[in-house]
Formats: C-alpha cells, sequence, structure tokens
C-alpha cells in the first residue's frame, strides 16, 4: 500500500519539473495568481496590505471582479467564477497585468493504471497521488512523466486504486501557478444505511446503482462533486423512498461494479478491536460523534486473508461508535459500525 508522510506529500505536490512552484512564495513586484481549474477560488501573493483587483474575462466580456486586501503577510483570495483554460485574469495591483489561464489537463483511469494529461509547454509533470480509505487520506505517491513536443504525457502507475486524488500543477515564469484536481471514481457505503459517498471529478453530477444479488436495481443515488472536495454525499432511493444498503447488494457507477458488501463483523473492545475486510487492503478505524466527524484510532493493512487487529491506548468511553473502513482492490469503500458497551 502507498503510505507517504502529509508533510512530505505537500512538499512534493509543489514541485513541478523538479523545481519548487513559485506561486505563492517570496514577494514579487506584481501579483501571482494560483488557481485550479474548475474552482472559483483564486489565491496569490501581492504584497503586504495591498488592494487587489481581478477582472475575470471570458470571450472579451467580464463575467466576474472581485476587490480584496492582501493580508499582513502578503496573501489574498477571493471567489470568481469557476476557472476555466482561455479566461483572462486581469490583476491590477499598482499597475495591471493580464494572465492567461492555461490549458492543463488530467486523467486516470483505475482499471488500467494509467495516467495522462497536458502541459503548456513540454517539460516534466509531477503528479501527485492522494491515497485515500472512504474520505480519509493516507498520503501518496508522486510519478514524474515526460511529455512529448506537444506537451501531452501518459504512463502508468502501477496500483492506482478507485478513490484516488490526482493532482497536477504547472506554474508559468512569472510565478503564475494553476492545478487540475482528479478523483477517480468509486463508492463508500454502509450496511444499514441508505448514504452513499460518491467519488468523482469535480464539478461534475456522478450516480451510482445499488443492485440485488441478482442483478436488480434495488436504488440509486445521484450527487454533483463539489470543487475542492472528492466526494459527495447522496442517499439510494427508489420510486422517491429511501433504500438501504444489504450485504450481498452490488455498486454500481457507469458500467463498472466496483463493491460487493458484505456482512460487517466489526467486534470493539476497549482498547483494540477485531474484524474482516478486504484481503492485503488499507483499512481505517475511528470513533465518530456529532453530525459523523471522524476522529482517528488506527489504520493499517489486512492480511491475505482480510483479517484486522486494531489498537489504540486511551480507553474507550462507554457508548463510544467506533467506525471501520474498508476498502478493497479497486479502491471502493464499505464502512462498519459497532458501538462500545
Amino acid at each position: 500500500m502507498r503510505r507517504v508522510g502529509f508533510l512530505a506529500g505537500v512538499l512534493a505536490a509543489a514541485l513541478v519539473g523538479g523545481a519548487a512552484v513559485p506561486a505563492l512564495a517570496g514577494p514579487k513586484p506584481e501579483a501571482n495568481i494560483n488557481a485550479t481549474l474548475g474552482a472559483p477560488e483564486v489565491r496569490g501573493y501581492a504584497g503586504d496590505l495591498q488592494t487587489v483587483t481581478v477582472r475575470q474575462k471570458r470571450g472579451g466580456n467580464v463575467i466576474a471582479k472581485r476587490t480584496v486586501s492582501a493580508d499582513s503577510s502578503g496573501f489574498f483570495e477571493m471567489t470568481l467564477k469557476p476557472v476555466k483554460a482561455g479566461d483572462k485574469l486581469v490583476v491590477v495591483v499598482n499597475g495591471s497585468r493580464t494572465v492567461t489561464v492555461p490549458k492543463v489537463r488530467l486523467s486516470g483511469n483505475a482499471a488500467t493504471d494509467t495516467v495522462s494529461g497536458h502541459l503548456p509547454v513540454p517539460g516534466d509533470a509531477d503528479v501527485s497521488v492522494s491515497n485515500t480509505v472512504g474520505t480519509f487520506s493516507l498520503g501518496g505517491g508522486f510519478p514524474r512523466y515526460t511529455t512529448d513536443s506537444n506537451g501531452d504525457f501518459s504512463g502508468t502507475y502501477p496500483g492506482l486504486q478507485g478513490s484516488d486524488r490526482l493532482e497536477l500543477r504547472w506554474a508559468n515564469a512569472a510565478g503564475d501557478a494553476f492545478t487540475v484536481e482528479l478523483a477517480l471514481t468509486a463508492a463508500d457505503v454502509q450496511t444499514g444505511s441508505p448514504k452513499v459517498w460518491l467519488f468523482g471529478r469535480p464539478g461534475t453530477a456522478v450516480s451510482a446503482d445499488l443492485l440485488a444479488p441478482n442483478g436488480t436495481v434495488r436504488g440509486t443515488a445521484r450527487g454533483i462533486i463539489p470543487n475542492g472536495f472528492p466526494a459527495s454525499h447522496a442517499t439510494f432511493r427508489k420510486n422517491g423512498s429511501q433504500v438501504k444498503v444489504k450485504p450481498g447488494d452490488r455498486v454500481r457507477m457507469g458500467r463498472t461494479v466496483g463493491l460487493t458488501v458484505r456482512t460487517p463483523d466489526l467486534a470493539v473492545g476497549n482498547l483494540s478491536a477485531l474484524a474482516t475486510c478486504f484481503p492485503n487492503q488499507d483499512w481505517v478505524l475511528g470513533t465518530v460523534f456529532g453530525a459523523g466527524a471522524f476522529s482517528y484510532l488506527d489504520d493499517g493493512t489486512a492480511d491475505g486473508g482480510g483479517n484486522v487487529t486494531a489498537s489504540w491506548s486511551n480507553p474507550l468511553g462507554s457508548g463510544t461508535k467506533v467506525k471501520l473502513l474498508c476498502e478493497n482492490a479497486k479502491g471502493w469503500t464499505q464502512d462498519m459500525v459497532a458501538t462500545f458497551p
């Protein structure tokens, strides 16, 4: 299983072609821009307490305009319309400059373990891959691909999984950085609940079918993946009524059946837990409280028989609810819940 520390992940995600992205580092005579394609948030550096105005133009028309003050460290953030390739961002700080949003593309296929994309100029692309179990990130890897003369690249990433998050960041010579984020298609369900997390490309509508063991559709869930987050919370329904997930059900997205639901067998003690997940695959265990907040206890990889043994140092209080997230070989996830007596 892929495991990289969070700090290392943050540093490596800021590398393109082996050099640190300068988008948010160090004073510059003009403000620079840091934008994620498909998201409305624009960040940058303009100097201490500077007033920054950004006009977003598309097809020659101004579609958004915002004015903010940079903080005492010189950084600013504002919300425009979702940024697209070809947009022109006119940045005004003691003068003006126009930044054209370039074409930066990224795609991945967990079934074939392939990653492909495009940079505005030929060079090396560092793609950040963050392994997740449900919505809990375990860190990831940072494969490098070399583009052809057109700026296109493709290659393999062995072990790419259904819920992995991918990120490609490119910076121009002026220090403007542009990011593409991608979450591959997957689902996360819990036995006895109609709720489902749907993973997919930010800004797109995704859906999943809940199938009975004989293949009939028991329910359908649909959601729109928000920008800045890889998944949408949805509910399985049929004829307007909620449908709860049962053992033996299968979950399908598009034409892919990615998960067959197991009978939960999580047993929780004061300082440890036992369960059976998917053989040789990752799991994460934590307590849940309030509206579903998750507090980490332990994580690991199931053995060849799928056996899980978790432990922690602080005793659980009576009535504590514990959730185990079990990932299968395709990166789809089944949750198990138990309450400590």
